[in-house]
């Protein structure tokens, strides 16, 4: 994750923002003990000055310094994580992957998806709506209780085909009593790449991309 100097539009690292804050205690360091020598050295023999604020103030800046280090380190360890993930993210590239959620692509006419029924339903439909929304086929589903697979050739309702795009998909089951029940959809797909996304691995499924810690299972067909 970056941020935005206010006196600039350039985004700025949290490297260089460590550097900046190091800088910036060092200069303001510098600064306190120039004054506290000229006040030591020109104190009133009589009346010694209380040293108890300029300790305290000494521990504040120690204390600082080592906040700042520490976030150096945790710099360094979230920059290694990070290459960790790639690494693992790019074993995935080629494989079919299952993964949370109900938008996924089409692509070369075929679009795949698994919803999951908590207990058997009296009745299952399936609707793909596109991009925006519009519902462009309706197909009935399976009723047995558990996780069913649904592949979509990407013709809709009149037989037509479907452009390539983002499509998704939705279960409507309703229970021997006509009341609704809560069906967990997941995307099927093969990886293309890997990215990443404010410091979030991501696995590209088309033009689709998905958190990393969605990924439920792996397969290679």
């Amino acid at each position: 994750m970056t941020t935005v100097s206010p006196t600039s539009s350039q985004p700025v690292t949290p490297a260089e923002t460590n550097n900046i804050a190091q800088k910036s205690l060092a200069q303001n360091f510098d600064n306190f003990l120039h004054l506290l020598t000229m006040q030591l050295t020109h104190q009133d023999p009589t009346q010694p000055m209380d040293t108890n604020q300029f300790t305290q103030q000494l521990v504040q800046f120690a204390n600082i310094e080592q906040a700042i280090n520490q976030n150096k380190k945790l710099d360094s360890l979230v920059s290694l994580l990070q290459g960790d993930q790639r690494v693992a993210g790019v074993a995935y590239i080629g494989r079919v992957v299952e993964a949370e959620g109900s938008k996924t692509d089409l692509v070369d006419g075929n679009a795949a998806w698994t919803y999951t029924l908590p207990e058997k339903s009296a009745k299952t439909v399936i609707l793909v709506r596109n991009s925006a929304g519009n519902s462009v086929a309706a197909f009935p589903g399976e009723t047995g209780v558990g996780k069913h697979r649904f592949v979509w050739d990407g013709k809709d309702s009149d037989g037509k085909t479907m452009p390539d795009g983002t499509y998704q998909m939705t279960v409507t089951a309703l229970d021997s009593k006509g009341s609704s029940m809560v069906a967990p959809t997941a995307i099927l797909g093969r990886v293309s790449g890997v990215e990443m996304a404010d410091g979030k691995l991501q696995l590209a499924i088309g033009k689709t991309k998905i958190p990393f810690d969605s990924v439920q299972a792996v397969t290679n067909d």
